[in-house]
């Protein structure tokens, strides 16, 4: 039924629908009680999943510890405890694929998991962590271009528009290509690090290139396909980085202030788009899906939390029951 379910239909929700489904309210407003009900129909039939992902506990972990923990052991009960791998090892696992010439699949983009991941305050305390770094890093990145986009109420034409999403995927085609080609020649890559907000971190190709050394072992013929994928396909045969140079280059192109949130959807969205066959998100994020066309490019049906497309993915729910 789905791109890598044979009985089931993968659908992604994002946090805030996650929150209006398994938050325990003492009155829950419809539409969410009946989409709520048709999901639990669904999973018990067996006919749907609704994956976790890391994204979803870093941002459960900020609630009040009572309010996190009903909300991870109500949501838990869609996943049939399947999540999407994160960002950069989806891509690891998809780039060796590639280069070792056999096709991505259901092990690409999802693993088990145990279970119940706010009832350890140890977790919980460390993805608080790692959301208040993101916060701090985005604040300092984002901060001088967030006041020129604040600034500017120009909206570039369809040429212009073209030209920034190229520069930007351009840019991500040199990172790729460049480890490519020192892994391929000197069976190393030069990595650096990058300081945010105090922070010193590695470069995001320099992680991800070293999960393919370390975890996966790339040999230098393996780097030299991989150097031949990027100069013959570009950007488009990276599915996870293919979306994230898209919506950075969506969200100039719109002038839209960029926040800790829109990091952690751009994270999220990156992993869940390639793997999933329904994504229910916010309005903006819809919206900077249509307006890349990436729906159509992953086949997803994208669903906002507007009214009328809402009652569009309950209808969509109940066709799978």
């Amino acid at each position: 039924m789905g791109k890598y379910f044979t009985k089931a239909t993968c659908v992604y929700l994002d946090q805030f629908a996650v929150s209006k489904i398994c938050d325990d309210y003492d009155e829950k407003y419809e539409p969410w009680t009946t989409i709520g009900n048709l999901l639990k129909e669904g999973v018990q039939k067996g006919k749907i999943v609704c994956p976790y992902s890391v994204e979803h506990a870093i941002e459960t972990s900020v609630k009040h510890e009572h309010n996190a923990l009903n909300q991870d052991i109500n949501f838990v009960k869609l996943t049939r405890n399947l999540k999407i791998r994160n960002e950069v090892d989806s891509t690891a696992r998809h780039i060796m694929a590639m280069v070792r010439n056999k096709r991505p699949d259901f092990n690409t983009y999802f693993q088990r998991f145990s279970g119940i991941v706010m009832d350890d305050k140890w977790k919980r305390t460390k993805f608080q962590e790692q959301r208040n770094t993101l916060q701090a890093m985005t604040q300092d990145m984002f901060q001088t271009v967030n006041v020129l986009r604040g600034a500017s109420t120009l909206r570039p034409g369809a040429e212009m528009r073209k030209v920034v999403f190229d520069l930007v995927k351009r840019g991500y085609e040199n990172d790729l290509l460049e480890r490519f080609f020192h892994l391929s020649t000197f069976c190393l890559f030069n990595s650096r690090e990058v300081t945010l907000a105090g922070i010193t971190i590695p470069y995001w190709a320099d992680v991800l290139f070293h999960r393919l050394v370390t975890q996966y072992r790339m040999t230098q013929d393996e780097a030299r396909r991989g150097k031949r994928i990027v100069i013959e396909q570009g950007l488009a045969a990276f599915p996870a980085i293919f979306i994230r140079a898209n919506l950075e280059a969506s969200m100039t192109c719109n002038s839209k202030k960029e926040t800790v949130n829109d990091q952690i959807d751009i994270l999220r969205l990156a992993g869940a788009l390639p793997a999933v066959d329904i994504l229910l998100t916010d309005g903006g994020k819809a919206n900077d899906l249509r307006d890349a066309r990436l729906d159509k490019h992953f086949c997803v049906d994208v669903f906002s939390s507007k009214q009328s497309d809402l009652k569009n993915f309950q209808n969509r729910i109940e066709s799978l029951l």
